[in-house]
């Protein structure tokens, strides 16, 4: 029987439950994925609009900009002048995603070896040596969250992520 889950893919995760934030009210969802929105635009316009535009759109945009035009405006306009305006901004959300789910593991794994050096410090008890071993088996699934994510195994990241605590 084939795996059904071996085909997920990342745009297909909702993004909030790979970060472990699902807690959050959805206004404070939406805000966030504005923000999110936001930075990927902002790359985009600072590092690939260039190769877009012509230099005389690029200065027409920035009078735009200048005027402080509305930002739904500076859309229309980057959309009329690139056809496949929102292909390429899906893309470069779903490599800003990819970055900041790797990064949030690689920082709690970073975190989750800080722990397991404070708790070896000083007598092993019971309850530290119970601690431990928690501690041990979550790094054990931040390493593999890594590593999954580093072959775009996304179905194995989504059910590792809800293993952690």
């Amino acid at each position: 029987m084939p795996d059904q889950n071996k085909d997920i893919k990342l745009q297909n995760l909702d993004i909030f439950a790979l970060l472990r934030l699902e807690h959050l009210s959805e206004e404070e969802k939406l805000k966030r994925l504005s923000q999110m929105q936001q930075i990927v635009l902002t790359d985009f316009i600072n590092t690939d609009l260039p190769s877009y535009l012509k230099d005389e759109e690029i200065e027409r945009l920035e009078k735009m900009v200048e005027e402080k035009a509305a930002p739904d405006k500076i859309e229309g306009f980057l959309r009329e002048k690139i056809s496949d305006f929102d292909l390429i901004l899906a893309k470069k959300f779903l490599e800003f995603k990819r970055q900041l789910v790797g990064q949030n593991m690689q920082t709690r794994l970073e975190l989750n070896k800080k722990q397991i050096e404070q708790v070896r410090e000083g007598e092993l008890t019971e309850e530290k040596s119970s601690v431990l071993a928690q501690l041990q088996a979550q790094k054990e699934i931040l390493e593999k969250i890594l590593a999954d994510i580093k072959q775009d195994n996304w179905s194995q990241v989504d059910r590792l992520v809800q293993e952690l605590v």
